[in-house]
């Protein structure tokens, strides 16, 4: 990694950008700080940076209950790298301040999140497959 290259800066909310490295944090190797324009901040306000940003593979942006998926959020990558996005339906979407739907009796009814579901439920089968695989030969490639 140097300075003044080019990478892509994904944001909170899974949101992509083209960003400029302009410093390496010496202390801890694959962290940088970066500088973008955020297209839908107000005009007076769109030049962000960011500091001590891990790569997406860095194991501080894992989640930490291997039950669910890891969405790489605040982190870097190369352009042309893939990451699992965010579904639309995540409850990182959702807005912070909202009142929940209550039903007749008051209890509050849940938010459906089809997508969201969907994507545990398949990270829990491969999960569950990875764990009952048998483990490998000696010699045998893994």
């Amino acid at each position: 990694m140097q300075k003044g290259k080019a990478v892509i800066f994904v944001d909170a909310l899974g949101k992509e950008h083209s960003a400029l490295v302009t410093a390496l944090n010496v202390a801890h190797e694959g962290y940088v700080s970066l500088i973008y324009i955020d297209a839908g901040a107000p005009e007076a306000d769109n030049i962000k940076t960011a500091s001590d940003v891990p790569h997406i593979s860095d194991a501080s942006r894992a989640d930490s209950n291997p039950d669910l998926p890891s969405y790489p959020l605040n982190a870097w990558k190369e352009p042309g790298e893939e990451h699992r996005a965010l579904p639309a339906d995540h409850p990182q979407f959702d807005h912070p301040f909202k009142q929940p739907e209550l039903d007749e009796q008051g209890n509050p009814i849940p938010v459906a999140r089809p997508a969201y579901e969907a994507d545990v439920a398949a990270h829990q089968d491969v999960a569950t497959l990875l764990q009952q695989a048998p483990p490998a030969e000696e010699g045998e490639a893994q």
